[in-house]
């Protein structure tokens, strides 16, 4: 609650203390209750939103920022959204542009990358679809920006490509960016 809504059932409350609360127990007794600016003032509270956040540290995170595949001489790296994007956006945090850019810096010189938008099944196919795109086009963004010599092609498949199916538990897996690219075996 807010310091604006305590401050509104604060007013409501103290408006009740001029008028005594009757409890009706069976016809002949009554309890009388008085609610005092006391008990008003011991049941409110400020909160501070600013206090209730926490910095996202990916290092510590359950779910990892990335996940290499490899495949012969193709690497695919899948980012998960969860970390790169807030809830139903498609805009970059601060700390994922710099994830995106070291990511960047280990793709060979001049290459072919497809960076390919992914969500879950949650929602209209067609806002997934736009979701997705939006999301890959900000990865190739950042990865433009850091490598002017890779050749992009960026795509978005919303829930086409299911690594999770409907209904077989958590979603998050299938809320990716993917950056695929040949590069030679270590």
């Amino acid at each position: 609650m807010t310091r604006i809504g305590a401050i509104a059932l604060a007013a409501m409350l103290g408006a009740l203390v001029a008028t005594p609360v009757h409890a009706s127990t069976d016809e002949d007794s009554y309890l009388d209750a008085e609610i005092t600016q006391a008990m008003i003032a011991a049941s409110t509270i400020d909160l501070d939103a600013r206090a209730s956040t926490i910095d996202l540290n990916a290092a510590d995170a359950t779910i990892e920022l990335e996940q290499t595949i490899e495949e012969r001489e193709h690497r695919t790296v899948r980012l998960t959204s969860d970390l790169l994007f807030a809830f139903d956006s498609a805009d970059l945090t601060e700390a994922a542009r710099g994830a995106v850019a070291d990511l960047a810096a280990g793709i060979p010189d001049g290459a072919a990358v497809s960076v390919d938008g992914h969500t879950d099944s949650i929602g209209d196919g067609a806002y997934n679809d736009d979701l997705s795109r939006r999301r890959a086009d900000a990865v190739a963004a950042v990865l433009a920006e850091a490598r002017p010599d890779l050749g992009l092609t960026v795509s978005g498949h919303g829930e086409r490509e299911l690594l999770v199916k409907e209904g077989d538990g958590d979603q998050a897996p299938n809320r990716r960016v993917e950056v695929g690219f040949d590069a030679p075996r270590r």
